[in-house]
Order: C-alpha cells, then sequence, then structure tokens
C-alpha cells in the first residue's frame, strides 16, 4: 500500500528559507538606515560648479536617468559629486551657493 505523506525536512526547508529572505532583507534596512544616519550626520556647504546628467539603458530596454552636481566644498580640495532627483537638479544652476544641514539628506540653496 502506497500512501503520501509529507516528510518534515521540506517543512523545514521553508522555513529555513523563509529564515534566509529575512535576514537578508533585515540586514538591508539596517545598511540604508545607517548609511542615512551617516549622511545626516554632515554639514557641508559649497558652491555648484558643474551639473551632469547620464542616460543609461538596461538590457530590457528600460532607460534611466541619474543627475549629479559637481560642488566645490568651502574649505576642501577635491569637490564633491552629490546625486539628486530631477526636481532638485532642475532648481540649482551653476555658480549656486549650497548647503547640505544637518538632519537632512539632500542640500538647498543658500538664499
Amino acid at each position: 500500500m502506497i500512501t503520501a505523506t509529507t516528510t518534515t525536512s521540506s517543512k523545514g526547508n521553508v522555513w529555513v528559507g523563509l529564515l534566509t529572505i529575512a535576514v537578508i532583507v533585515g540586514l538591508i534596512v539596517l545598511w540604508v538606515r545607517h548609511s542615512n544616519k551617516k549622511t545626516r550626520s554632515k554639514y557641508w556647504s559649497g558652491k555648484v560648479t558643474d551639473k551632469k546628467q547620464s542616460t543609461s539603458t538596461d538590457d530590457d530596454g528600460d532607460k534611466s536617468t541619474s543627475y549629479e552636481l559637481i560642488v566645490a566644498i568651502d574649505g576642501a580640495t577635491k569637490p564633491k559629486k552629490v546625486g539628486v532627483n530631477a526636481a532638485s537638479f532642475n532648481t540649482f544652476s551653476i555658480g549656486d551657493k549650497i548647503e547640505k544641514k544637518l538632519g537632512e539628506l539632500h542640500p538647498s540653496k543658500i538664499t
């Protein structure tokens, strides 16, 4: 007589897989929070010296555009590359004085 039974090892494998996914997601969340905390804890100010916009196409044909400001930081020798979204990119012009305040993720214009 043949009977269908579910083995405990197959149920265990499901739990191991779910636990692995949960650990990976948890590590990613912790890394993003640490990165944001590190960014928020810095202050800088400078002048926009260049703006760069680049478009790339992936294997599926989807296009993505990235926006970058090149900023001459006050008191620093090397310029800083700052990634921004499209709305911020359009509000800044070359020659604008900008600052990234403590507690914020993105720079703003100094008026």
